[in-house]
């Protein structure tokens, strides 16, 4: 009977130690994902940063009872500013009309009408400029300003202060 429990310790160690090395050389579990991605590439972005200026005013003249104003871009990063993100407001002396329009650039350099409307009386104007792109407005507008002269509800005269 010796023998025969000898034997049986022997397969019972034999299969405990099988058992063993089976599970050492499996793989470890690891916890259960719904996806998962690895690449040995790399990435690299670069970024870059700019502030959205006011335009540079560069002439204002008058054109019977508008005032028209020659500007620019200052030097900017922004993509594809044109002229209608340009916001004009006249103020002061002159009931402004509301309205005015802006040409496509020449050179680089556009050209607005603003509608002065008309004076109840001699006065002092200013024509303000300020960009505006998507929800961005630049953080200080630009200015100009002027003198007007009525005559019977007619504007005679109108002068522009140009820029420095």
């Amino acid at each position: 009977m010796r023998r025969r429990t000898l034997h049986s310790l022997a397969v019972v160690a034999a299969v405990g130690l099988a058992l063993i090395a089976g599970l050492s050389l499996a793989p470890l579990r690891s916890d259960a994902t719904d996806a998962s991605w690895s690449d040995a590439e790399g990435a690299a972005a670069t970024t870059a940063t700019t502030t959205l200026q006011p335009p540079n005013l560069l002439t204002c003249t008058a054109s019977g009872t508008n005032a028209v104003v020659t500007w620019n871009y200052p030097n900017s990063n922004v993509p594809g500013l044109t002229g209608s993100n340009v916001a004009f407001s006249m103020s002061g002396g002159l009931l402004p009309t509301g309205s005015y329009s802006t040409s496509a650039p020449t050179n680089g350099t556009y050209t607005t009408t603003i509608s002065a409307g008309s004076v109840l009386t001699v006065g002092t104007f200013t024509i303000t400029a300020q960009t505006n792109y998507n929800n961005w407005t630049a953080a200080s507008p630009k200015s100009i300003s002027g003198t007007a002269v009525v005559a019977l509800g007619i504007v005679v005269s109108l002068s522009c202060n140009n820029p420095a």
